[in-house]
C-alpha cells in the first residue's frame, strides 16, 4: 500500500467520526463570567447623536458596544429556560445547547431592562450564536433596543455586534 492510501484512509477514517467527543452538558459554563468586548460590525437607530455626545460617550454603556461581564446559566436541560448575566443583571432567555458541535450554542428570546452605571436605560432584545472553546468565548449577537438617558433624551439602537471574550474570574454571583 502507497502512503499517499494510507494517508487518505487515516484523513477519511478520521473525518468520519464527526466530533465523536462526548460534548458535555451546557451547563459546564455556567458558572463561568465571560469578560468580552463587543464591536458592533453595523448599528442604525434614531437618535443615534444623543449617545454619541458629552463626556460619557453614551453608547459604551450598550451591552453590545465596548467591555462588559457576561454569565449564561443554562438550566437542568440542554434545551429550555435560562438566565444570561450582563454585568450584574440577570435576564430570562431560551438556550440551545448544541451536543453534537461542541461549544455552540444559541440564546433567543433574551430581552428585560439594562440599567448602565451611568444611568442609561436600555429595554433590549436580542439573539446570540455563540462558540465557547478552551477558555474563549465568540459569536454573533443580533441586538435591539429602546434607550434613554438619565435627562430624558431618548432613541433606538439596532446593530449586528461580534462578541469576542476571556474566562474571567468573577463567577457570576447574580441570580
Amino acid at each position: 500500500m502507497r502512503l499517499t492510501s494510507v494517508a487518505a484512509l487515516l484523513v477519511a477514517g478520521a473525518l468520519s467520526q464527526g466530533c465523536a467527543a462526548d460534548c458535555g452538558p451546557a451547563a459546564q459554563i455556567s458558572a463561568n463570567t465571560y469578560e468580552v468586548f463587543t464591536h458592533p460590525l453595523n448599528a442604525t437607530g434614531e437618535n443615534l447623536n444623543a449617545l454619541r455626545a458629552g463626556p460619557a460617550f453614551a453608547s459604551y454603556s450598550i451591552p453590545v458596544n465596548g467591555e462588559s461581564s457576561w454569565v449564561f446559566k443554562f438550566g437542568d436541560a440542554e434545551v429550555g429556560p435560562m438566565k444570561v448575566i450582563i454585568d450584574g443583571q440577570s435576564f430570562n432567555a431560551q438556550g440551545i445547547w448544541d451536543p453534537i458541535e461542541c461549544g455552540n450554542f444559541v440564546i433567543s428570546g433574551l430581552k428585560g431592562l439594562y440599567v448602565s452605571t451611568d444611568g442609561t436605560q436600555h429595554s433590549f432584545s436580542a439573539v446570540m450564536n455563540m462558540v465557547v472553546f478552551g477558555d474563549q468565548i465568540e459569536g454573533l449577537v443580533q441586538w435591539n433596543e429602546n434607550w434613554e438617558l438619565i435627562d430624558g433624551t431618548g432613541g433606538s439602537y439596532r446593530s449586528t455586534a461580534q462578541m469576542r471574550g476571556l474566562l474571567g474570574t468573577s463567577g457570576g454571583a447574580a441570580q
